[in-house]
């Protein structure tokens, strides 16, 4: 079930708080009493609202007035990061704002009720750069952290949006995204399966029996719908949990490594710095100091194993 607006935590009342989402199962309607900003973190999901239906991905950020109903109905998987904003404070606070940033845009349109939802995406690229932000909001929601340090890093998110979205806002549409194609069920499957269980040495035999294929079909199924190979999607999912768990966790690299899927820590360092562009101790570092997460335990010296992970036929 898609949460309510929080309102309230205790016996105080506060204008904005952060909730994440990891599910493969559909959430149902359900009104909320404040406006919603919906961050699609990873997989993808279908959204229905009144008279609209948008297919989601990485990287897409929805806007949904108060009172909408939705639901969201995963395919495959979605992992979302949703803010719940009290609508008389966003009203306070859109005049301050410039009407050329895209989540403005939306919102106003939304509370004056000309459109019911707005979209637009970041690609996965940029989600990976919001990433460390939105991880901070959620963790200050779960540590009951102060309302000032939650506003300040709503505004550093909204400002990295603003440079992530077009430059120009002046014919901005409420559906500014490429068009998403949703994977279908063997891909879908094959993700969730390759998700649930990032542990497991797979090999492209066994995902294709888990899914009744082909290896050469799964293959062509996954670079014809997600564009790359069940290897680079195996891949890249362990680098992602990776780097949530250094942003969420007090592990060190090596045991972040292990613990998303990697045999060696030195060949999941290379990886990390590929699709990252910095060093996963660099990245712990940042995320640290922006994050409530707290300090590795011990030192982050030796490896795993030795060699390079990869998805290998049987």
């Amino acid at each position: 079930m898609l949460p309510t607006c929080a309102a309230t935590r205790g016996d105080r009342r506060v204008p904005m708080t952060a909730r994440r989402t990891a599910t493969t199962s559909p959430m149902s309607r359900v009104p909320a009493s404040c406006m919603k900003l919906m961050f699609i973190t990873a997989g993808w999901a279908r959204l229905q609202a009144p008279g609209v239906e948008l297919e989601l991905e990485t990287g897409s950020i929805v806007t949904i007035p108060d009172g909408v109903r939705c639901s969201l109905t995963p395919q495959g998987f979605v992992d979302v990061v949703t803010l719940y904003v009290n609508d008389e404070f966003l009203a306070a606070q859109v005049q301050w704002l410039p009407t050329s940033h895209p989540l403005v845009h939306h919102s106003v349109a939304g509370r004056t009720k000309e459109h019911p939802v707005g979209a637009i995406s970041v690609g996965d690229a940029g989600m990976r750069r919001l990433q460390p932000l939105l991880n901070s909001l959620v963790s200050l929601e779960e540590a009951r952290g102060s309302a000032f340090a939650t506003f300040a890093r709503a505004a550093d998110l909204f400002d990295e949006v603003s440079v992530l979205s077009p430059r120009d806002r002046s014919d901005l549409p409420i559906i500014a995204r490429p068009q998403v194609l949703l994977p279908g069920a063997q891909v879908s499957i094959a993700a969730r399966l390759i998700r649930s269980r990032l542990n497991h040495p797979w090999t492209i035999s066994e995902l294709a029996r888990e899914v009744t294929i082909s290896e050469s079909q799964l293959t062509r199924l996954f670079r014809q719908e997600l564009g790359i190979s069940p290897a680079a999607f195996l891949w890249q999912t362990r680098i992602d949990r990776m780097a949530d768990l250094l942003m969420t966790s007090g592990m060190t690299v090596s045991q972040a490594a292990q613990s998303a899927g990697w045999t060696s820590s030195s060949a999941a360092a290379r990886a990390f710095r590929r699709r990252y562009g910095v060093s996963p101790r660099s990245f712990a570092a940042h995320a640290r100091r922006t994050t409530l997460a707290p300090q590795p335990r011990s030192s982050d010296e030796g490896q795993v194993s030795n060699g390079e992970e990869q998805l290998t036929r049987t």
